[in-house]
């Protein structure tokens, strides 16, 4: 079994970002300027030796695969922006494929969403909020519309994708590039444009595509292979993971009508995970998450979960492993490698070090796997 890691790419200035959000942003802005809500909060977090890298230097990406390897972790899942043959944030993937000799396997997860402002901290201490051609500030402007256009572009879509495909570090499952699909159910073309996308695959030599839907195993389709479980945006659907009591301090300011964020039981969260009964006819990757804290982006309307550590995730990881190979998995799946927005990140920071990688390395290494 390998461990995938999600990848966020929004660690470098693009055009859209610094008209969008002022000049300079990148995800490190909301980092930087994230405050504690309540006291033992650990916020704003900082990466280990203040390392606020640039994606569009692949020194940087020579480090993270060197890390990932270090640690058992085998493939890296770039989230992939496609907006009617718009790219955004695609640099640091474009970069990867140009430097053949930065070892990180690798593949895509198509981020198929409109863009809204609705995750900028627009209230008190927010990022260097602009106005969307007249729009108030306080509106939930559309940023990028998600649309999918006709097979003219589905087909350029799919010759974007084929260097990727064809680079010998992109992960594929019997001969198919592996593709992830974020919400699968919102393309109205998909069994057009995924037969057209199969088709091409195979012309280009493959033997098809290998679709994962997210979080969604009620898409009926023949060209999707399997789903892969998010975490913990599936969990949190449940209500047996809602809010744990963080302590008295908290809840008299609830009280006095002082609004915090929702705040979830890391431990219920992931029994949940590690308890639930698997219900598809296809293949179901499971996932878990390092943890969770969306307050850089969403101040006090943000979600965090409460009572993660190094420790605990290492025991929850293990369990979660072991499912996996109990089901004869390929893959098992984690939220991520470096969402510092979302505070859900494996990479190195000031509080914990390594601690959260090494755990995922003893797991690996004490169950017999190996991330090659």
């Amino acid at each position: 079994m390998k461990v995938m890691v999600f990848y966020l790419p929004q660690f470098h200035e693009t055009m859209e970002n610094n008209r969008w959000w002022g000049k300079g942003y990148t995800e490190w802005v909301g980092v930087r300027e994230a405050r504690p809500l309540y006291p033992g909060h650990y916020q704003p977090t900082e990466p280990t030796s203040d390392n606020y890298y640039d994606l569009t230097n692949p020194e940087t990406l020579r480090w993270q695969a060197k890390l990932a390897k270090e640690n058992e972790i085998y493939g890296f899942c770039f989230y992939h922006y496609w907006f009617g043959r718009k790219l955004i944030l695609e640099k640091p993937a474009q970069l990867l494929l140009e430097n053949k000799d930065i070892q990180m396997n690798f593949c895509f997860s198509w981020a198929n969403e409109t863009w809204k402002r609705t995750w900028s901290r627009q209230e008190g201490n927010s990022w260097n909020v602009v106005y969307d051609e007249g729009m108030p500030q306080q509106t939930q402007g559309i940023l990028m519309k998600q649309e999918y256009g006709d097979r003219s572009e589905w087909h350029d879509h799919f010759m974007y994708f084929l260097p990727f495909f064809q680079d010998e570090r992109y992960i594929k499952v019997d001969h198919k590039p592996v593709l992830i699909l974020y919400k699968p159910r919102e393309i109205k073309c998909l069994h057009a444009m995924l037969k057209m996308w199969n088709q091409l695959a195979v012309e280009s030599g493959f033997a098809g595509l290998y679709i994962i839907a997210t979080n969604d195993w009620d898409v009926q389709n023949p060209y999707i292979e399997a789903n892969v479980i998010f975490e913990p945006a599936y969990s949190v659907k449940n209500p047996t993971a809602w809010r744990s009591i963080v302590n008295e301090y908290v809840y008299k300011k609830r009280e006095k009508g002082r609004k915090i964020p929702l705040i979830y039981s890391y431990r219920h969260t992931w029994e949940k995970i590690l308890s639930r009964q698997i219900q598809s006819s296809r293949k179901t990757f499971l996932g878990g998450f390092v943890k969770f804290d969306k307050t850089p982006r969403e101040g006090k309307n943000a979600s965090l979960y409460l009572g993660a550590s190094p420790e605990k995730f290492k025991k929850y990881f293990k369990r979660l492993v072991q499912m996996g190979k109990r089901m004869d998995h390929e893959f098992v799946f984690l939220n991520a490698w470096n969402e510092w927005g979302e505070g859900a990140y494996l990479e190195p920071d000031k509080k914990y070090g390594k601690k959260y990688l090494y755990a995922v390395r003893d797991v690996m290494r004490s169950l017999g796997e190996d991330c090659q």
